[in-house]
């Protein structure tokens, strides 16, 4: 199973919203197969006017479930909105990608081509690929984690506000401690989605929020970050010895 989660906005005062747009080029670009291997996990503010019924979602034919409550924190809160969302992903779920509803997919035989790759610990992107880079045609980073990673990891987004920023520090991490490689190109193409409005995506940089999750700004804000990551990147290690070692149990035995 392949899960895909999100929130998305539906305001009186902006009714354009892109959601309809993200759903259609899913549905364009997967065939029926890969549409019931899919869940879409899609989380709508309680102010939101405008969300869309029950029936306008049905009209695709895919596997979505919504989720409804108080915006909080605005911005700030789109840490806690994929980490409350993994616990309702299937437990059938092998990849797991949290995106935009700002972004489409432009490809055909991505949801295949991440899923060949279930049994690993590994996430979407490319070799080398790190801070404020973006895969070349998408014009954002969105990874989708498989969920042996996350569970090895044992959070989704962590001290991030977005599952780029952890995504960018585990591979860093990795790469920096133990010279290995965690992203992987679906079909030796990363490329299968692209944005197409990075407007609500600013950061204020005077944001006590941003100074304390941002990658690039004073460290005295940000607490021991870097120690943070690199606990986790030692704990996708030991995971990956322990069940090359033939699992928890005969280590211990």
């Amino acid at each position: 199973m392949y899960t895909i989660m999100f929130s998305s906005r539906f305001m009186a005062d902006k009714p354009e919203n892109p959601l309809f747009n993200f759903l259609s080029s899913f549905c364009d670009n997967t065939n029926k197969e890969e549409r019931e291997l899919t869940e879409l996990l899609i989380k709508f503010d309680e102010d939101d006017e405008l969300r869309p019924e029950k029936e306008e979602l049905d009209h695709f034919g895919l596997n979505i479930r919504t989720f409804v409550w108080p915006r909080h924190g605005g911005r700030a809160s789109i840490h806690e909105v994929n980490n409350i969302l993994y616990k309702f992903a299937s437990k059938d779920c092998k990849f797991v990608q949290f995106i935009a509803d700002d972004f489409i997919f432009t490809r055909p035989n991505f949801v295949t081509e991440i899923l060949e790759r279930s049994d690993e610990y590994v996430m979407t992107g490319e070799n080398g690929l790190t801070h404020h880079e973006c895969i070349e045609g998408t014009a954002g980073y969105c990874p989708a984690f498989s969920s042996k990673l996350i569970d090895a990891l044992s959070c989704t987004v962590g001290p991030q506000s977005n599952a780029d920023g952890v995504a960018f520090e585990i591979a860093d991490s990795l790469r920096e401690r133990y010279n290995y490689e965690i992203m992987f190109a679906p079909g030796n193409n990363p490329c299968y989605y692209t944005r197409t409005d990075c407007i609500t995506s600013a950061h204020d940089p005077e944001d006590t929020f941003t100074k304390m999750t941002f990658p690039h700004g004073n460290t005295d804000q940000k607490g021991h970050w870097k120690d943070y990551f690199r606990i986790l990147a030692d704990n996708v290690m030991r995971a990956m010895l322990v069940e090359k070692n033939g699992g928890l149990e005969k280590l211990l035995s």
